[in-house]
């Protein structure tokens, strides 16, 4: 800003770490027949006598809106270049009970040839902390704009807000120990269902960083 000019701009930023409240998960469970009905049907088996049952003693932890199933039989060739078809059984939901990861990670990992994603947490009702955010970016543009200001000699007094805008963002957190490679070795170890690289795995995740990114113009009152 210079004295004599009547508009100016500053961006400030407000952080803030929050607590995952939330999770979510998905199940991978397949099939393989050289009979495309009959890759079908040992899916449906599969999954009645093997998911089923433990999905129904936790689906009350699960957001009911959020839960997504599918089913789908391809067709694909094996090393031998035989014609074959491979089903496969979807689930996906989201846990409002940040606390429950560790215990519905292991039970579904209990099931043979099963794939378990690491849980993904994130923050249920994240908008709340826009507002408060938002106010504490106001406050640090506004002492930038005073300091500019006291710097060029003029008064802040004088100047009124002409425009703004901001952006809210987040992202969820996966499990896994703080590197990437250790997050793709925890990855390989779910979908292998190897017990060993289990323990690679962490149901503490850390805080997520909320932040809010704020421009605001001040001109001549």
């Amino acid at each position: 800003m210079s004295k004599e000019n009547s508009v100016f701009t500053v961006n400030s930023k407000a952080l803030k770490k929050v607590q995952p409240n939330s999770f979510k998960m998905s199940i991978t469970l397949s099939s393989k027949d050289s009979d495309k009905e009959e890759a079908r049907k040992k899916l449906e088996k599969r999954v009645r006598e093997d998911f089923n049952p433990v999905f129904e003693s936790l689906s009350k932890f699960f957001e009911e809106s959020s839960i997504r199933k599918s089913y789908q039989v391809y067709q694909s060739q094996n090393y031998r270049k035989d014609k074959c078809f491979d089903g496969y059984f979807y689930c996906a939901f989201q846990c409002n009970d940040a606390s429950k990861a560790k215990e519905i990670y292991e039970q579904f990992n209990s099931i043979k040839n099963i794939q378990v994603s690491a849980p993904a947490f994130c923050i249920k009702n994240v908008g709340y902390l826009e507002k408060e955010l938002l106010k504490t970016a106001k406050e640090k543009a506004d002492e930038q704009a005073k300091m500019e200001c006291e710097a060029m000699g003029v008064s802040f007094g004088d100047f009124k807000i002409c425009a703004w805008q901001n952006s809210f963002y987040y992202r969820d957190v996966e499990v896994g120990s703080a590197s990437a490679k250790s997050a793709v070795r925890s990855m390989a170890s779910l979908e292998s269902n190897s017990g060993d690289e289990d323990d690679a795995l962490s149901f503490d995740p850390e805080d997520i960083d909320v932040s809010l990114d704020l421009e605001v113009s001040y001109e001549k009152a």
